[in-house]
């Protein structure tokens, strides 16, 4: 949004859940376990070949969208070798 005034019901956020996901030609891929339904729709929806894809735990239970990256300045966050440290 560029712009302009928005304006969001609070949500408090569990910050230490927060979770990466790199999305590849449609397909997501988790760092460690399954990747939740939440990402697989959001990957089937984007067209882009390459994206990442954050998420945090509400303090209700409910998973949520954080922020959709293109790829370019994404790190890898916690996927820190070849195999996950879960």
């Amino acid at each position: 949004m560029e712009g302009g005034v928005c304006i969001r019901k609070f949500e408090e956020l569990l910050p230490e859940t927060e979770e990466r996901y790199f999305v590849l030609q449609g397909k997501a891929f988790a760092r460690c376990g399954d990747v939740p339904a939440l990402v697989n729709e959001i990957a089937g929806r984007i067209s882009s070949p390459f994206f990442s894809v954050d998420t945090v735990f509400a303090a209700s239970g409910e998973l949520r969208l954080i922020e959709l990256g293109d790829g370019q300045v994404s790190d890898r966050k916690q996927w820190d070798g070849v195999l996950p440290k879960c």
